[in-house]
């Protein structure tokens, strides 16, 4: 099922009819730029396959009636679609789209297997995204120089992945392992073994005069603690 759904600019007035596919990924971000102002429109397509329903909420912009509009986009959680274009339909008034639906476009150009992988793959990064909120608290935890909370809420936890959390150094390692893996090894669990085996190749040949240069100029500006909060 292919959902249309019609929003306005909320800043020259510009009509951009959106479709989407109703899919597995429940609430999926949609920013499309107004194609006469360039404004972000932003909202949630929500896909609810146990109410069996598909809607659009608008965030920034208002959603309206009818089948005149100025330009044609799509949006979906689980499939590439076509981007921004002008409408140069000339049945003003008429259902008709400008292009097929994106669940049948994309197969044009993707090998069915191929379609499956990327609609696996983005389930799963809404997983994680999901769940990233309880997982939150111990990177505010380290943020906020509570390693002892860390150690008491954590130890068990760690210890399955071999980590002790005894020393500053270790809760470190453990917290940066922690972000890896609950990013889901940089979005594919089972490539964590190889890249990290590549980091480590890396910093055994690193030039280790130069890696303290620059760890010093870190420390004395207190750097790190700005890229740390950044990354958490």
């Amino acid at each position: 099922m292919t959902v249309n759904y019609y929003i306005k600019c909320p800043v020259c007035g510009t009509i951009t009819r959106l479709r989407s596919p109703a899919g597995y990924v429940y609430k999926t971000p949609v920013h499309i730029h107004c194609g006469r102002c360039k404004t972000l429109l932003t909202g949630y397509f929500i896909s609810d396959n146990d109410k069996i329903i598909a809607y659009y909420i608008p965030t920034n912009c208002e959603e309206v009636r009818g089948y005149d509009y100025d330009y044609y986009a799509e949006a979906s959680g689980e499939l590439l679609c076509n981007k921004l274009k002008i409408n140069n339909n000339d049945h003003s008034g008429l259902l008709l789209p400008p292009n097929i639906s994106p669940a049948l476009s994309i197969f044009h150009c993707i090998e069915l297997e191929q379609v499956n992988k990327f609609i696996n793959y983005a389930c799963y990064a809404t997983t994680l995204s999901e769940d990233f909120d309880k997982w939150q608290i111990k990177y505010d935890l380290y943020l906020n120089h509570q390693n002892n909370l860390i150690c008491t809420k954590y130890s068990e936890y760690a210890k399955k992945y071999g980590y002790s959390l005894d020393t500053e150094e270790n809760i470190t390692r453990f917290i940066y392992f922690s972000l890896f893996c609950d990013c889901g090894g940089i979005f594919r669990e089972n490539e964590i073994l190889k890249t990290l085996k590549s980091i480590n190749y890396h910093f055994s040949h690193i030039n280790k005069t130069k890696l303290k240069e620059y760890i010093d100029i870190l420390m004395q500006e207190e750097r790190i603690s700005l890229v740390q909060e950044k990354i958490f």
